[in-house]
């Protein structure tokens, strides 16, 4: 049981760690669209789900490789 508990405690560190630095990326983007673009982001929302499905096709599909962190 004390075994579990570490484990989770291990993988629950990394977890939120993997947010923060996730959300910290997120609000500087944030910026630096509004910077560069102003209020009109619809486009840029829409090239960056275009830029992270192609990011993900040409690794493979390895996306259940996250699973294993």
């Amino acid at each position: 049981m004390r075994h579990l508990i570490k484990r989770i405690a291990g993988s629950l560190d990394v977890v939120i760690g993997i947010v923060l630095i996730w959300r910290g990326l997120w609000v500087l983007l944030d910026r630096v669209e509004y910077w560069l673009f102003g209020h009109d982001t619809l486009g840029l929302a829409v090239a960056s789900i275009l830029v992270g499905l192609f990011l993900v096709y040409i690794h493979d599909h390895k996306v259940d490789e996250l699973g294993h962190i």
